[in-house]
């Protein structure tokens, strides 16, 4: 494992396209004679390192036999090479300072070969790929990025934590790159989560929101929309009392000017929209007409949605409802009494959904 790691480490550094490695005065072919694996003759580093690998993942206990092969090679032909890689030590606490010599030797030294290779199995072809190519290979396809919309940190004042926590995971486990935002507000109020009754404190929705965001949170004045490729909001009653007054207002509520500054920019430039739990009553009151479930248990805030022209459709709590035309994507969450797992896979859902229908780019 220490001489895969090192070597690719060196391998992306130097670029190398593969290599002559070592060779044994009775059979110049082969690699290595005293290796307890049958070998097939082949002269570069990148088949080397795939025996390596080979041997590493069908014999990780016997990498003590592994270190003592590596140091019994009997002769390194290469005209100074001898001097530069001191393959001596015999103890296995040295291996990874070995193995760093070994490698970047080998790399620094040994000349590029003007042949192709064909024989790496395709799994090895990502790290050791020896093609040589007078196109350079395609750069790899930049990360998505989201925002993510927080309201505070709490799902009596701000946002729901389980909520918020599973859309970032699930942001992370896709590859992309999440960006957390909160308006830079008062919350409408501050809860005693253990009792449910207010607090004579104030508190700030952005400061609050770092507790979940582990302080990599910006204002939400501050996002540009161009930059990001979706955006989700997660539940709590942060949703409806400080990104809007659904709370107080019912269906005849306001939305912070920010958020709804945000939300007609994804909408008007075809890019997804994400909402759990019950901030989707935000996007029924912004883009009447549009498709999206708080669940079938809260007939109150289901009913609000369909007065305000939307239409809320019942789903399960680990099920999603997409709205194809607005690009909207929602999922029940906590409206729906309903165990922690079951919610997190809901969201995963929308999630992957969301991601689904990001525009590709020209």
């Amino acid at each position: 494992v220490s001489i895969l790691i090192h070597l690719r480490k060196q391998w992306y550094q130097r670029r190398v396209r593969g290599c002559s490695l070592f060779t044994n005065k009775d059979n110049p072919s082969s690699t290595f004679t005293d290796l307890s694996l049958p070998l097939r003759p082949f002269p570069s580093l990148h088949t080397t390192t795939q025996r390596i690998t080979a041997i590493t993942m069908a014999s990780f206990r016997n990498s003590v036999r592994l270190y003592s092969t590596l140091v019994r090679v009997p002769k390194i032909k290469k005209q100074g090479f001898s001097s530069l890689v001191q393959v001596q030590s015999r103890t296995f606490s040295s291996l990874s300072n070995t193995n760093v010599c070994l490698s970047s030797a080998i790399l620094s030294r040994i000349p590029l070969p003007t042949h192709k290779t064909t024989f790496l199995p395709k799994m090895h072809t990502r790290l050791y790929s020896t093609e040589t190519s007078s196109n350079p290979a395609p750069p790899p396809a930049p990360k998505k990025k989201v925002a993510v919309i927080l309201s505070g940190s709490g799902v009596y004042d701000g946002s729901e934590i389980h909520e918020s926590v599973s859309i970032l995971i699930h942001l992370s486990k896709e590859g992309v790159e999440a960006k957390c935002f909160a308006p830079d507000i008062a919350q409408k109020d501050v809860i005693n989560h253990i009792t449910g009754k207010p607090s004579e404190e104030i508190r700030n929705v952005l400061v609050e929101s770092a507790r979940i965001a582990r302080g990599k949170v910006r204002p939400l004045s501050q996002l540009n929309t161009e930059t990001y490729d979706a955006v989700i909001f997660p539940g709590g009653y942060g949703a409806v009392k400080n990104l809007s007054t659904f709370a107080t207002e019912g269906e005849d509520f306001s939305i912070q000017p920010d958020v709804v500054k945000i939300l007609k920019e994804f909408n008007s430039n075809g890019k997804p929209i994400g909402l759990t739990c019950v901030a989707p009553v935000i996007a029924a009151k912004l883009f009447p007409g549009v498709k999206v479930t708080v669940g079938a248990e809260d007939l109150d805030v289901g009913g609000a949605v369909n007065k305000m022209g939307s239409t809320n459709v019942p789903v399960p709590v680990d099920e999603i409802c997409v709205d194809d035309s607005h690009k909207i994507v929602t999922t029940p969450a906590y409206m729906v009494n309903a165990p922690l797992h079951k919610i997190h896979e809901g969201i995963g859902k929308l999630v992957r959904s969301v991601l689904s229908l990001v525009p590709k780019r020209s």
